[in-house]
């Protein structure tokens, strides 16, 4: 079961392969840790509980003569340091798994073919939650080869997806779109089709987000339940909050969607380190359209990047660097950015982005040259989504120099709208900031007051002090003075 069948048998017959193995003796479990762990494995798979790992330090110490069985007993040691929050053990576990496989004769690892695919995918998962991108797509790239080399489609699906979607977060559009080509059409009746094409199916929507193809971003997101992935939460959340911020409506119920979600974490999906780092960034992004900056840049808690700094540390600079922009402190700005326009190899998502706000803040006459390179790079890339956030002025230049053949993004660039700062947004209360979305959704104080819980006195008291703040006593100058500005 567990050499040359077990891909075979762990697709097509999941349940008859789970009680041959319950089956099996407990002396003999307890001498084979693979054959606990791939008993554990495909348990946890068919349940559908997908936040519940179930693998536990069960497996010994590692210490095994056989190399199978040596790579299950770090594979399942990862898994337990995992679920038990233990996450920079997982990398050191992870990280030894890889370096004992790089050291076995060369003849010897064709032998365990079978199992690498995933082997291969859970090292690649581990690295990716820690931030290590470039290590969890070489890991991810060996477990889609070894997949395609004993027909494993599940984890083709799963390891091609995996790989597509970190070219994605870089913003590689050509290279993600090659990735999702080796992925096979998958199925609904096939027992994994809920969990295994989720990064495929976050890729997609990433590049759509990408041709600022909002609502196909929308679609590809409705079919994912998310619940199934887990490991893929914080890209699933950041791809809805720009959809959100992208239709400038709905932030604030997303907010709070997203922090019941966040609530309902384990430790395992909540304190890795590409987890924290997304929610920081999900939480700046919602909260600044929600008019609140002074929380929003709070959330990051930023230092300064440089070129060895994870992706999401440089995205956050960047933000942070339109919103110096924004309050007219350029060179700040440029000085947050300026690390991160020469870095070798550098993800078109920063460079493009560092590229325009250094073009925005232009002291050297150089901004023509630079807005040409940031369009070749975006369209190399199909990569426009960096292009949204920049002042109407910068805009407009790049809509000129996308052409002919990109006119249709030039077009939508051209018809962005212009996000300005609302007066008096910034010292509403984080309940009052609740109350004022509500009221921009057409909903009355009665229904404002069931939806937050609280008597329709509170909201009238809500509603008033925010009036005061914002200078405007009634809805419709409410109404006018957000779609003015926001």
């Amino acid at each position: 079961m567990l050499g040359e069948d077990w891909s075979a048998l762990y697709q097509d017959h999941p349940k008859e392969l789970l009680e041959a193995l319950r089956a099996l003796p407990e002396a003999t479990l307890s001498q084979e840790p693979r054959l606990r762990l791939g008993m554990r494995h495909v348990q946890r798979n068919l349940s559908g509980k997908r936040e519940n790992r179930a693998y536990d330090d069960i497996l010994g110490t590692a210490d095994s003569d056989k190399p199978i069985d040596k790579l299950a007993a770090l594979t399942g040691q990862i898994a337990a340091a995992r679920a038990a929050g233990r996450h920079a053990d997982a990398v050191v576990i992870a990280a030894r798994a890889v370096t004992y496989l790089r050291a076995l004769p060369v003849e010897t690892v064709p032998t365990l073919a079978n199992a690498l695919p995933e082997f291969h995918y859970h090292w690649g998962l581990t690295f990716a939650q820690d931030g290590r991108l470039s290590d969890a797509l070489d890991q991810f790239a060996q477990s889609l080869d070894w997949a395609q080399s004993i027909n494993h489609r599940m984890m083709v699906t799963a390891a091609g997806g995996a790989a597509a979607l970190i070219h994605a977060i870089h913003g590689r559009g050509q290279a993600a779109n090659a990735q999702l080509s080796t992925i096979p059409t998958v199925h609904e009746h096939e027992w994994w089709s809920t969990f295994a094409p989720v990064p495929g199916a976050l890729a997609h929507a990433m590049l759509c987000l990408d041709r600022l193809e909002y609502a196909e971003a929308s679609e590809v997101l409705s079919r994912i339940d998310i619940t199934q992935a887990m490991e893929y939460w914080p890209i699933y959340y950041l791809i809805r909050t720009l959809i959100v911020v992208a239709a400038r409506a709905g932030a604030q119920t997303e907010l709070s969607e997203f922090e019941t979600f966040v609530e309902s974490l384990t430790i395992e999906h909540r304190d890795a380190a590409l987890n924290a780092e997304s929610a920081k960034i999900i939480r700046y992004l919602l909260l600044l359209d929600l008019h609140q900056p002074h929380r929003a840049v709070r959330q990051l808690e930023l230092e300064p990047p440089n070129a060895q700094a994870a992706i999401l540390n440089q995205l956050a600079a960047t933000l942070l660097a339109r919103r110096l922009i924004s309050l007219h402190r350029p060179r700040q700005a440029r000085k947050l950015i300026a690390p991160l326009l020469n870095v070798p190899g550098s993800s078109p998502r920063i460079l493009i982005r560092a590229l325009l706000l250094t073009a925005e803040t232009d002291e050297l006459n150089m901004s023509e040259n630079l807005l040409r390179r940031a369009v070749e790079l975006a369209q190399w890339h199909e990569h426009y989504s960096g292009f949204t956030s920049a002042s109407e002025s910068i805009r407009e230049q790049v809509a000129d120099l996308l052409g002919e053949e990109n006119a249709s993004i030039a077009e939508r660039l051209r018809t962005l709208p212009q996000h300005l700062p609302v007066p008096g947004a910034d010292a509403l209360t984080q309940k009052e900031s609740q109350v004022i979305e509500h009221a921009l959704e057409g909903l009355t104080r009665p229904e404002i007051a069931q939806r937050l819980n609280v008597s329709p006195n509170t909201i009238k008291t809500q509603l008033r002090s925010a009036y005061a703040k914002l200078q405007i006593s009634s809805r419709s100058q409410l109404a006018q003075l957000f779609e003015t500005n926001g």
